[in-house]
């Protein structure tokens, strides 16, 4: 689905009652043997004594002396992130990481996007970003909230899905400059030359996964994997692409999606897909995907073919070697991997056969 994203047709809303349980049988899809993370305990970041003398100068020189400083737990990252409270009581959060890796690399890129994203969005508020030392460093306002999605509730569920469908209508016509400081290429074009686990998996390159399903439909699956840049083709807006429950906080009754660094053209459903692979076996996500106004009139092999490529991709990075800096990164990939065929199977009918 391509073409202008800028204007979406807005369909019925997600149903927040609250005399209704707030999960529900997802019916056939069966998550039993799927790995569980606690999500606001995954990072292992360094301490703000650990960080180098002139990068924590340069950060009191702005804000003045701190006198604690709170890590983030949540995130797969190695990259300094907290919450620091001054001596004048005020309290910012800081994140800050050596350019010369991609995580002080994302940092400046976040701090580019933010200051060109529309007015009055869902997003934090940056306050200043600098490079010192060989460092990139950016200062945000402190969000009071708390992380979703372990497990989602309803409402939960139902203000993220507002939050994507407020982001995708400002984000479909987006500026010159906010698309030149987007990260390069288009999630179809990444999909081209990125996105290709079943198919080495049928030439013999790359072992068969160890997941339900996938050795007797894999030759849908590799039909559905080709055809994933082309269903994702053509959009000219701008997506999140790395919508997940920890990247999100729940605060003053909004969801607030963070973590900006990897914002790229592409077409506003990924992002709503790519949010729901979290909710599978918790919510009925193919109702949701019918409400929202997203994906509401996406052909199902379009959202069928971004699966087959999510799912690849993760099952095939979960059996990478473990990152010393980030434990939880393979657990995490192979959760994913996991929600994302047993969504697929469920669509596809794959558990009847």
């Amino acid at each position: 689905m391509g073409g202008d994203m800028g204007r979406l047709r807005r369909s019925a809303p997600v149903n927040r009652s609250r005399d209704r349980p707030d999960r529900f049988d997802a019916g056939s899809v069966g998550t039993a043997s799927i790995p569980t993370v606690d999500y606001t305990s995954t990072a292992r970041r360094p301490g703000w004594d650990e960080l180098p003398a002139p990068v924590r100068e340069a950060i009191v020189g702005r804000i003045g002396s701190v006198l604690g400083a709170v890590g983030a737990g949540s995130g797969v990252t190695p990259a300094f992130a907290a919450t620091l409270t001054t001596a004048s009581r005020e309290r910012v959060f800081v994140k800050a990481a050596d350019l010369s890796t991609e995580f002080g690399q994302s940092i400046a890129r976040e701090a580019a996007v933010l200051l060109l994203l529309p007015p009055a969005l869902p997003v934090p508020r940056l306050r200043w970003h600098t490079t010192v030392a060989g460092y990139a460093v950016a200062c945000f306002d402190v969000i009071d909230g708390r992380m979703p999605g372990q497990p989602w509730t309803r409402a939960d569920l139902a203000l993220a899905l507002d939050a994507i469908a407020v982001l995708a209508d400002a984000l479909g016509k987006p500026s010159a400059e906010l698309v030149a400081v987007s990260d390069e290429g288009s999630f179809s074009a990444h999909c081209a030359a990125y996105v290709d686990t079943w198919r080495r998996v049928r030439d013999g390159c790359q072992p068969m996964p160890d997941a339900p399903h996938v050795a007797v439909h894999l030759s849908e699956l590799v039909e559905l994997e080709t055809f994933l840049p082309q269903a994702t083709a053509g959009a000219t807006g701008l997506i999140h692409f790395d919508l997940r429950p920890d990247n999100i906080l729940m605060a003053g009754g909004e969801a607030v999606v963070l973590d900006w660094n990897w914002i790229r053209p592409g077409p506003a459903w990924v992002d709503t897909v790519m949010l729901l692979v979290s909710a599978v076996g918790q919510h009925d996500c193919d109702a949701l995907l019918r409400a929202h106004p997203t994906t509401a009139d996406v052909p199902a092999d379009h959202i069928d073919a971004v699966l087959a490529g999510l799912g690849g991709a993760a099952l095939e990075a979960s059996d990478r070697p473990p990152v010393p800096t980030s434990p939880f990164l393979r657990v995490h990939q192979r959760r994913c991997g996991l929600l994302v065929i047993d969504w697929l199977a469920h669509r596809r009918g794959w558990a009847g056969r």
